[in-house]
């Protein structure tokens, strides 16, 4: 059998990219709620970078997100919960995107926003209401904390400097003051992304799709 060398070739890159992804990070798609923390760090490959009781304030968003990759994720856990609350991934330049007051960018399955009063994510689709942090709903698949430009002021104009205390995480509001019980939680990966659903045997079906051309096909 004779295949021309242009189309082994390109499907030996194709595959070579299938298999060699599946050894990188995995990206969650959109918000995700009640996903074990060893989940993220084991199967999904992330390394966590920062934890912290939600009532913490002034601290610098450069040490919070210091050691970031290209992608990080945002978190929620409840303190002695062995599961995150909710989280959402998102790529770093993506991430801190300045977005005015009450708007979002559509990223990744999510409404993510990043300005001097707050930063955080909604579920895809859906608006927000800074009050400084996100009071639009109740819903479980919404993630806030407070930000500030310069110690103890807010500014919705400017991107954010410092985490402030509080907010929520999910349905789970007003976690602001002294040890509330709630850690925010960010990861971070270097990776090529394959979403959550793609199936793994795929991936390993383009394994050993590629040893088997390598014994059975004769290039031209």
């Amino acid at each position: 059998m004779k295949i021309a060398f242009f189309s082994v070739r390109f499907l030996f890159v194709f595959i070579a990219l299938s298999v060699g992804a599946s050894q990188a990070a995995i990206l969650p798609y959109g918000v995700q709620n009640d996903v074990a923390l060893t989940t993220v760090l084991d199967d999904w490959g992330w390394n966590e970078i920062y934890r912290g009781d939600y009532g913490l304030d002034n601290l610098l968003l450069s040490d919070v997100f210091d050691g970031h990759g290209s992608h990080i994720m945002l978190a929620a856990q409840q303190q002695g919960s062995s599961d995150l609350e909710l989280l959402a991934a998102v790529a770093w330049a993506d991430f801190i995107t300045y977005t005015p007051e009450n708007q979002t960018k559509s990223l990744n399955g999510a409404e993510w926003y990043y300005n001097g009063g707050a930063l955080g994510f909604a579920d895809l689709g859906q608006p927000i209401l800074q009050a400084n942090c996100d009071l639009y709903d109740a819903s479980d698949k919404r993630l806030c904390w407070h930000t500030e430009v310069s110690a103890g002021v807010f500014d919705y104009t400017q991107v954010p400097v410092f985490l402030d205390n509080g907010f929520r995480a999910g349905s789970n509001l007003d976690l602001s003051f002294g040890a509330t019980g709630w850690d925010r939680v960010v990861f971070t990966a270097n990776l090529t992304a394959i979403p959550i659903g793609v199936p793994a045997g795929l991936l390993y079906a383009s394994g050993v799709l590629v040893f088997a051309l390598r014994k059975t096909l004769v290039f031209s």
